[in-house]
């Protein structure tokens, strides 16, 4: 079948209302039972200091991974032809290195948040600064998150971005602030595993269209295609860019991941320092084999548009438009789920960080002697309020 322009619109919405809505539902059943287990400021803010590290390790990979894997960086693949390989050294670095910098200490002193070593270092006033510029950070980060899935949703269920934009961000708020952080580690984990198998297991099937012999394994299936890849499109191997511009960004988007709260809590969900190491583990594992599968998708996006002649306008829609184009619509639904996915596991992150920002650092000087069942009432909706 050679894909038309006109074959490259969504139109099953029952299909995204079914996989969408039991995606929830099984989100909404680990936060309610998440909901009962727990009972203290521990286990809301890292439950309980008892995650395994498999789980633990899903759960980092989630968090770090966002609606721009699926979205933003095969559209830059797409558009720009960045080798972005080079530049994926940097997810090899940076939670490895909040463990080793200083992952390890927070967790033996328990604490939620990086501003608890500013605490005891440097003072109330200070830690107050740095908790509201935290916030503020994570506010930041999660509007684009926010933003995206409004615009998923508008493509999935054909309503306006504002209609949207609440609904998606109603059911992910939701969720959220009755799980705590138990909830939204195992949530994290489950979606991590969601957005491979949605990430690599179509585009095996896309691949396969395209007739690559190592469909079987997205990530390499392009390997036979290299040939035919630069009869139609000569550049795309190039190293277009400078030594230098590759060796600012690995460094920026390096240290940046290690000062971000969501992502050290993940540290400090760890049942000990050992299941926290083994976490780093499981996350490169998982995490590896998301970023293979997005440079599978944006080395798709070229070929396509070189061999059919259909010019993707939106390119951050490739992933989407590449399923329409060689998979049935359903398929293009559970694809969408993945992205979805990717992008409330960054707001649980985002979330999360901004209530024991609130509930545990900035509460804690204001009110240092308010009883634990208060705290843990306010910190629920500290959850709330920051979605």
């Amino acid at each position: 079948m050679v894909p038309t322009a006109q074959s490259l619109v969504y139109t099953d919405i029952w299909a995204a209302i079914i996989i969408i809505g039991g995606m929830f539902a099984l989100f909404y059943i680990v936060g309610w039972i998440s909901m009962k287990s727990t009972t203290s400021t521990d286990d809301l803010y890292t439950a309980g200091f008892k995650v395994g590290a498999v789980v633990n390790g899903l759960a980092m990979g989630s968090t770090w991974a966002s609606l721009a894997t699926f979205l933003g960086v095969s559209a830059l693949i797409l558009k720009l032809q960045i080798p972005f390989v080079y530049l994926w050294l940097q997810w090899a670095l940076s939670i490895p290195l909040i463990t080793l910098l200083y992952g390890t200490s927070m967790r033996r002193m328990k604490a939620y948040t990086p501003c608890s070593f500013i605490k005891i270092r440097y003072g109330n006033a200070c830690t107050i600064a740095i908790a509201l510029w935290m916030i503020l950070c994570m506010v930041m980060y999660a509007l684009g998150q926010m933003i995206g899935l409004g615009q998923t949703f508008e493509i999935l269920f054909a309503v306006k971005y504002e209609t949207a934009l609440w609904i998606s961000g109603i059911l992910c708020v939701g969720y959220m602030t009755i799980g705590g952080m138990l909830g939204a580690t195992y949530n994290n984990a489950f979606q991590m595993v969601i957005m491979v198998l949605t990430m690599i297991v179509p585009m095996g099937a896309v691949m396969k269209s395209m007739g690559s012999a190592g469909w079987w394994m997205p990530p390499l299936a392009y390997g036979d295609m290299v040939e035919s890849m630069l009869k139609y499109v000569p550049t795309f191997f190039d190293t277009k860019y400078e030594f230098r511009w590759y060796f600012a960004l690995i460094p920026a988007f390096t240290l940046g991941p290690v000062a971000l709260p969501h992502l050290a809590a993940r540290v400090f969900t760890s049942a000990d320092i050992k299941s926290a190491r083994w976490a780093v583990v499981w996350f490169l594992i998982s995490l590896g084999a998301l970023f293979s599968g997005t440079y599978t998708v944006g080395f798709a996006g070229n070929y396509f548009q070189a061999v059919t002649g259909i010019i993707i306008k939106k390119p951050d829609q490739i992933t989407l438009i590449l399923q329409l184009a060689y998979n049935p619509q359903w398929v293009a639904a559970f694809v969408i789920g993945g992205a979805i996915a990717a992008g409330i596991s960054t707001l649980n992150g985002n979330l999360m960080a901004i209530a024991a920002l609130v509930g545990s650092d900035i509460l804690g000087i204001w009110a240092p002697t308010m009883e634990s069942k208060k705290k843990l009432q306010i910190g629920f909706i500290c959850l709330g309020l920051g979605g």
